[in-house]
């Protein structure tokens, strides 16, 4: 895993140069070609417009770091979930924290699972921020292009785009045009994929378009998890009286169901694995076995009874509850010896039920005014998104969030901004107002080693910021960038911890035990404001009209916070995190070549990263284990991108993309919940008290392989008319990777080569019939993981993409 990469910052500006040498020749060739004014038929590659620094602009004249991405090329290679946009582009990976995205770029992301995380990839859907990352599913039809931009956003996106951003645009009503658009995927696990959209104009100032979408598939792994149950539908109202103003509302809505994610098996400590192969233990075979499968129940028994978690039968007292004396649950013989008893269970086991679910609605309305004031375009979008999560999922432990009320997200924004573009100067300068109100009631169980685990909290959030940035023309080849955001990031926190309601069992020896009534372990209260500039400057260059080299610095900001549990030793204050920053240096080129056939895209990056947000098992002030977040200290993160498309005839198209990286923490350190006997950690272990130190440093960011990439090929067949025939080939491929924060051997992800196929005809542009095959090969393709190493030591479950799936795409256009 530790492969090196030390020649990544020695191979920036070779390429860099060798583009910009080869674009200055080939910019002379194609002028003394056009001077001959010989005709040509050569195809080129499409121009792609983006609205990534809030204008429109071609992607050639840009110089963000960005991957441009058609609705129809998602349809294609089956995006549905956000999960899946891991196929996409190189140095990003999507796992899954409960019913929630956990998105990273080159190793800077977030552990998102619970209320009070932040994602460091920010979402936005028609440029409104999605705060709750679960939120993002259904949003993958009717779609006109998603953008990734990697790198940090400070200046235009705000907090918590550190790592960079995901916008996704979806397609608007059309004046004057009539139209209806459906799409439908069939395939095996029962999957039905039907989308459809209708454009509907009303007069010559008003248009409406619908879209709704609606998915079943059933699950990947066992049991029927990780399957995908979802309808959505989409409504926008455009009114444009005239040529200066537009107003576009916008409404949706999304219920997510099924049985949700799941988490596989993916390895134990080594040691363990031994005493398990003593005790006849046989680990699950299945690599899609999930956590909730009858097979794991000898298996939990079993590293209890490894780690010698069994205690005299008779030392198994009886809980005292409001109905009297009851016997406490969860507590079998297992594999202890003979008058003995486990003091783990099986997740199936649980007070709360071991039915897996999910039950979650997202609601959103918006609205974005355009209007031209003549020297500037004045821009306003106030929304209003609602989240309601209702979940039980099973990650080692059960976490069931409808124990009470659903969790709760209501996010309130407004953005105003004015903006214009001359051959001389681009600006954008403006106002954002962020107003989150969440609510949680969360419960937990992991059997009588912690017992039942009740949190109930609120959480705001209030953040306003003021941004701006300029680009101007000092030469007609040589353009200046400058551009900064000040934010003020308030936040509060109020909440407890309780264990056990009446009736249900308490922990032996714990606070609490043999109490008649829900009893508190712990109460946390924060209000903290956490303020922050962020900037960006560089220097674009056009060394041909095809050709744009760039060097800029940027920097970004990934808010702080509060965990739901009290300072150690501090009763009532609650633990709280300190924003994560990033400052990025990059250089890179834009390059078209061969009269539009051949692009070239470079981009050579170093980032500098301060206090990254990670997240681990460690205890509360009343000794509990908990998982938080906190800052891991500094990290040195540095690499190159290519990205080369070619169509070589006009019945050819080839792209290739690839990302060398290199990441290492500085400093990472933090105190371990467990004993040291307990702990299981590929890092340095230093005993202490009265927990061990666990040294990370030298380590790489998880979910950041040395090398990952795309490939793909189609060859269009054509047929008499407009007909034809597309044959694609695709592949995506990663070097190993880190998962979590442990460094063991079961975290650690091997390398992949996915390959897709399909093949489409075309009887015209309005209508397509195909088949397709994706993971041919059936890879393992890990996508993130969970631990608890205080409770299981190093038992690791993970998420998996996709196995061998194929079946039948149909699309059509009236």
């Amino acid at each position: 895993m530790k492969n090196k990469c030390k020649a990544c910052i020695g191979i920036f500006l070779g390429p860099l140069l060798f583009g910009a040498h080869v674009a200055f020749s080939d910019a002379v060739s194609e002028e003394t070609a056009s001077n001959r004014s010989e005709p040509t038929t050569a195809p080129s590659l499409d121009e792609i417009v983006i609205t990534a620094e809030r204008r429109s602009e071609l992607i050639e004249k840009s110089s963000l770091a960005v991957e441009v991405f058609s609705g129809e090329a998602l349809q294609q290679i089956g995006v549905s979930e956000a999960r899946d946009l891991t196929k996409l582009a190189p140095g990003v990976m999507i796992g899954q924290g409960g019913p929630a995205a956990q998105i990273y770029i080159r190793g800077v992301g977030d552990f998102t699972s619970t209320p009070i995380t932040n994602p460091a990839v920010a979402v936005n859907v028609d440029g409104i921020y999605v705060a709750r990352s679960q939120s993002i599913d259904g949003t993958f039809f009717d779609i006109d292009r998603v953008e990734i931009l990697k790198g940090p956003q400070g200046t235009l996106y705000g907090r918590n785009a550190s790592g960079g951003a995901i916008n996704i645009i979806t397609k608007k009503p059309q004046l004057n045009d009539f139209s209806v658009d459906t799409s439908l995927e069939v395939g095996n696990y029962d999957e039905v994929n039907l989308s459809a959209a209708a454009n509907l104009p009303i007069g010559d100032t008003l248009a409406v378009r619908f879209a709704v979408q609606d998915v079943h598939r059933n699950g990947y792994a066992t049991q029927g998890l990780d399957d995908d149950k979802h309808q959505s539908a989409r409504v926008h109202a455009l009114w444009q009286p005239n040529d200066a103003v537009s107003l576009l509302v916008s409404a949706d809505y999304t219920h997510v169901g099924g049985l949700g994610p799941a988490y596989v098996f993916k390895g134990v400590d080594p040691t363990v694995a031994a005493d398990l192969t003593a005790l006849g233990v046989a680990l699950p075979s299945n690599p899609r076995s999930n956590g909730t499968d009858p097979a794991f129940g000898q298996l939990i028994y079993g590293i209890g009874a490894a780690l010698q978690l069994c205690i005299p039968s008779g030392a198994l007292a009886t809980a005292t509850t409001a109905a009297g004396p009851a016997p406490i649950l969860g507590a079998p013989r297992g594999l202890c010896p003979r008058g003995f008893s486990s003091l783990v269970s099986p997740p199936g086991n649980s007070i709360f039920g071991d039915q897996a679910g999910v039950d979650n609605r997202f609601s959103n309305v918006s609205a974005e005014l355009n209007w031209n004031l003549g020297f500037a375009t004045l821009t306003v979008i106030p929304a209003f998104r609602h989240v309601e999560d209702e979940y039980v999922t099973y990650p080692l432990v059960t976490y069931n969030d409808s124990f009470g009320q659903p969790e709760t997200s209501d996010a309130t924004s407004i953005e105003v901004r004015l903006g214009n573009a001359t051959d001389l100067i681009k600006w954008t300068t403006g106002f954002y107002y962020f107003d989150e109100r969440q609510s949680a009631e969360t419960a937990s169980n992991a059997g009588l080693v912690i017992g039942q685990s009740i949190n109930i909290y609120s959480l705001s959030t209030k953040a306003p910021a003021a941004f701006g940035q300029v680009t101007y023309s000092v030469a007609d080849q040589v353009r200046l960038i400058a551009g900064i955001r000040f934010t003020a990031d308030h936040k509060t926190i109020d909440g407890q911890n309780l264990t056990g309601y009446p009736g249900l069992p308490f922990v032996i020896g714990q606070p609490c035990y043999a109490s008649p009534t829900p009893c508190v372990r712990d109460t946390f209260i924060g209000d903290k404001t956490f303020r922050n500039a962020t900037f960006k400057t560089g220097i674009e260059y056009d060394l041909t009209p095809k050709s744009l080299l760039y060097l800029t610095v940027a920097t970004g900001n990934k808010s702080g916070g509060f965990n739901p549990a009290s300072v150690p030793d501090t009763a009532n204050v609650a633990s709280s995190f300190a924003p994560e920053k990033l400052t990025a240096y990059e250089l890179g080129s834009r390059t078209r070549f061969l009269e539009d056939r051949l692009e070239l895209n470079l981009e050579g990056f170093y980032w500098v990263y301060k206090d990254s947000q990670q997240f681990y098992s460690t205890l509360n002030a009343s000794g509990n284990t908990v998982n938080e977040l906190a800052n891991a200290g500094s990290a040195i993160v540095y690499g190159l991108d290519l990205d080369l498309a070619y169509r070589p005839s006009q019945s050819d198209t080839i792209r290739l993309t690839v990302e060398g990286l290199h990441s290492r923490f500085n400093q990472f350190s933090f105190t371990s919940a467990g004993a040291i006997q307990d702990v299981t950690t590929g890092c340095a272990v230093t005993a202490g008290k009265p927990f061990p130190t666990i040294n990370c440093a030298g380590e790489p960011l998880p979910r950041a392989p040395d090398y990952s990439g795309t490939a793909s090929y189609t060859h269009s067949f054509n047929l008499p008319g407009k007909a034809r025939i597309d044959a694609t080939l695709d592949s995506q491929y990663s070097a190993s990777r880190y998962l979590t924060v442990d460094y063991t051997s079961a975290s650690d992800a091997r390398s992949y080569v996915v390959l897709d196929a399909s093949l489409s005809y075309y009887a015209s542009e309005h209508f397509m019939i195909g088949g397709f095959a994706r993971n041919l090969t059936n890879q393992l393709d890990y996508t993130g993981a969970y631990t608890i190493p205080s409770l299981f030591r190093s038992l690791t479950l993970a998420n998996l993409a996709a196995p061998r799936t194929y079946g039948v795409q149909m699309s059509a256009r009236f």
